[in-house]
């Protein structure tokens, strides 16, 4: 055991037939207001982390930065109307469950009132997203879906 981790007086309280083992001093020997203030502390220091790594233009992928990211992209689409800004109108549609906030939010996006969190505000997809020629890369042989037909 780590020195600091442990106190230097024994505790009077056996284990076992003769063992006096010293009273542990660390996180397990706080009471309810101590680890309250532990994870306060350390809920800080994370956030400072997180902040700095978006200052410095590399966020860690969190799960509300990958939304954000994700919530970027679908504004790129209904800005730029991309292939699959139906799908986009449809999931804010449904998500709403309003008919035609997906049209209002694709107003909203050209007119700069949904700022980017993430995505640089004017980024554009490669041209050919853009134009819609992007190809998938073909899928190797190894993981083609193998014929359960057995004709020889």
């Amino acid at each position: 055991m780590a020195k600091d981790r442990v106190s230097e007086e024994p505790s009077t309280e056996p284990h076992g037939s003769d063992d006096v083992r010293p009273v542990r001093s660390g996180y397990t020997g706080l009471d309810a207001a101590g680890r309250r203030s532990y994870h306060a502390q350390k809920q800080r220091e994370r956030r400072a982390r997180l902040k700095e790594a978006m200052e410095r233009g590399k966020p860690r992928p969190t799960i509300p930065a990958i939304r954000a990211a994700l919530a970027d992209a679908a504004a790129v689409i209904l800005r730029e109307n991309l292939q699959g800004a139906d799908l986009v109108h449809s999931a804010l549609d449904a998500a709403f469950n309003a008919p035609g906030i997906g049209s209002t939010v694709s107003n909203m996006v050209r007119a700069s009132r949904l700022p980017s969190r993430l995505l640089p505000e004017q980024w554009r997809p490669p041209a050919a997203i853009s134009a819609g020629t992007a190809t998938c890369a073909r899928i190797p042989d190894a993981l083609q879906p193998r014929s359960t037909d057995q004709t020889n």
